[in-house]
């Protein structure tokens, strides 16, 4: 629950937006800013993602986020827009909620090819969309990501593609992803792992765990998990 001072920038920030609104209505989405004027969450999670609170920051980011909607035409796009071998090739699941209302994005990559430059656009809007679908069932309950690198490895990886989502994810999305897991993340790559981590921000890095499949029930509960991923788990 919110506490006076909160709501109060809160609504201080909701009529900021309702005049940069009215004066710039064409850089934004009307229905992306009615849900800001009416979902204390849509301008909550942007103060939360600024370490000081500063209100003016929260602002400015929300901004950002909203207009970055518009230009990247997210809500022109739907289901049919993508190729059908886009979703053949992603192996991802969308499972929950679990008891804490939080949905969870299953990733093995068993599919997964590393794609070339030219289609990396289409595929990173393809990933956005659905992490949009997932950002309106969360809601502040946020989601989760369970990533198996049993089938990932430099032949199928793409750390361009990973630093893009995560730049959208952060900026964009704050508050959305609650815990990233990884298992069976190779130990050859911990190394490099460790260096990722030291360039990531403190709640970045607490979010982030590397754990073994049989650590999978501290986490997440065995009901919500995918049977083919649950028979991974159990192999």
């Amino acid at each position: 629950m919110s506490n006076d001072s909160e709501l109060n920038e809160i609504n201080n920030i909701r009529k900021k937006l309702k005049n940069e609104y009215e004066l710039n209505t064409e850089d934004y989405y009307a229905m992306d800013v009615e849900r800001a004027l009416n979902d204390n969450w849509q301008i909550q999670r942007f103060r939360l993602a600024i370490d000081d609170n500063d209100e003016s920051k929260a602002y400015k980011m929300l901004i950002s986020a909203l207009k970055w909607r518009k230009t990247y035409g997210l809500l022109d796009r739907n289901d049919d827009y993508y190729p059908k071998e886009l979703y053949e090739i992603n192996s991802t699941q969308v499972s929950g909620p679990d008891s804490e209302g939080r949905y969870i994005l299953w990733n093995s990559g068993r599919n997964v090819k590393k794609p070339s430059r030219e289609i990396l656009p289409l595929i990173i809007q393809f990933i956005v969309h659905h992490i949009e679908k997932l950002d309106i069932l969360s809601a502040s309950n946020g989601m989760l990501m369970v990533t198996d690198f049993s089938f990932i490895g430099l032949a199928n990886y793409d750390g361009e593609q990973v630093r893009q989502v995560n730049q959208i994810l952060f900026a964009y999305y704050p508050g959305l992803l609650k815990y990233c897991y990884v298992i069976n993340f190779p130990s050859a790559f911990i190394p490099f792992f460790k260096l990722f981590l030291m360039f990531l921000k403190k709640n970045m890095r607490d979010n982030l765990k590397l754990i073994s499949m049989t650590e999978i029930e501290r986490f997440v509960q065995m009901d919500v998990i995918p049977q083919d991923f649950g028979e991974k788990i159990i192999d």
